[in-house]
């Protein structure tokens, strides 16, 4: 007999199916939670339990706001990135700073370590523009 049920363990393999993660996202209290889930159902990305845990801690712990966190999201599902604790924070960091190309590829390969010296001359640089009206 077939089982539609998408929280189920698959009995032959003993696996648990895909869809097991999301349910992380459906009992979690972090605010958000419920539009990641919405928003990898919608690209077709499944997620693994590590990675839905990572998830939970960015959306809850992460900088920035909640926009900025789906924008990080999104754009590790669609690069295919594992989503991490330290992916989401360097995905995060590169989408809100002023790293070029090079640097963000340098620092998602982990080749390149995101310091506070570096957040701190990006705010630095940012103060010293004037705020377009």
């Amino acid at each position: 007999m077939f089982n539609n049920n998408s929280t189920t363990v698959n009995r032959q393999s003993g696996n648990k199916t895909a869809d097991d993660a999301f349910s992380v996202f459906r009992n979690s209290d972090t605010p958000g939670m419920e539009k990641v889930e919405t928003l990898l159902r919608q690209m077709d990305h499944p997620v693994s339990d590590s990675e839905a845990a990572s998830i939970d801690r960015f959306m809850k712990d992460g900088s920035g706001s909640m926009s900025s966190k789906l924008e990080t999201v999104e754009w590790a599902a669609d690069k295919g990135i594992e989503m991490t604790d330290k992916n989401l924070s360097a995905i995060q960091e590169t989408l809100n700073s002023e790293m070029n190309e090079a640097e963000m590829i340098e620092t998602l390969a982990g080749t390149k370590e995101v310091t506070g010296e570096k957040a701190e001359d990006i705010l630095e640089k940012n103060k010293s523009r004037p705020i377009n009206s």
